[in-house]
């Protein structure tokens, strides 16, 4: 299957691994267009049987991506409140298809995850971040306070479903703050912390060792796994 240049995403394809990456300079582009490009991988990787793991990164030294899904919601007292309920939902359907892809996915954070990004790392089977890089800052936190009941299902699905943690919502809740990667991995909202030097190492590894597994193997592995909020808690370890 052959993926298009895209204005926000350069997607290559190396021995069954798919590499997405966010442009360098992801601030410059609209969140519509960014939604809509992502869109359309993910639809291309549902019907993709020679892709065995997708991984997400960037190229832009300090910004993972903090902008996607952002021009769905506005910042107004200091919150962010939904402006654009179709783009919102649009936004969360999406982040359960890629929860959902037949492939084992991997979340390399590097710099910024805040708001859509971190929602994008979070509905990853996997979520490795750079200690001294990685800041995280899930959307909802800063929407009403939680107050929204699908913003407490999200969180929810995430901390509880994913990884376990009784206590991981109300941390980042009441916290309503970013987290770096050793905070991030104690609160189970990633599985590894790791210098910015071991990062590539690692995460090539690991990626190729998981591709080495036929897709219909890692299909029916990540069957198991999903939970019953729809979150994958996949080991890479």
């Amino acid at each position: 299957m052959r993926y298009q240049k895209l204005a926000t995403l350069d997607v290559q394809i190396d021995d069954a691994i798919a590499w997405i990456s966010f442009s360098d300079a992801p601030t410059e582009h609209s969140s519509e267009l960014a939604l809509e490009e992502l869109t359309t991988v993910v639809q291309q990787l549902e019907l993709d049987v020679t892709i065995s793991v997708v991984v997400f990164q960037s190229r832009h030294p300090d910004i993972f991506n903090a902008q996607i899904g952002g021009s769905s919601c506005q910042q107004l007292d200091g919150k962010f409140n939904v402006r654009n309920e179709d783009a919102y939902q649009d936004f969360k359907a999406l982040l359960t298809r890629i929860g959902q892809l037949p492939q084992v996915t991997i979340a390399r954070v590097e710099g910024i995850a805040r708001y859509g990004g971190h929602e994008l790392a979070m509905a990853c089977d996997s979520c490795i971040a750079a200690r001294g890089k990685a800041r995280f800052m899930p959307m909802e936190t800063a929407m009403a306070g939680l107050q929204q009941s699908d913003a407490r299902d999200s969180l929810a699905s995430i901390y509880l479903g994913a990884f376990g943690r009784d206590y991981g919502v109300g941390q980042v809740a009441l916290g309503n703050r970013d987290y770096g990667a050793d905070q991030a991995e104690y609160l189970g909202m990633v599985q590894r912390a790791l210098d910015p030097h071991e990062m590539g190492p690692y995460v090539e590894e690991t990626a190729t060792r998981m591709a080495q597994s036929h897709t219909a193997k890692v299909a029916s592995m990540l069957s198991h796994v999903i939970t019953p909020a729809g979150a994958a808690a996949v080991s890479l370890a």
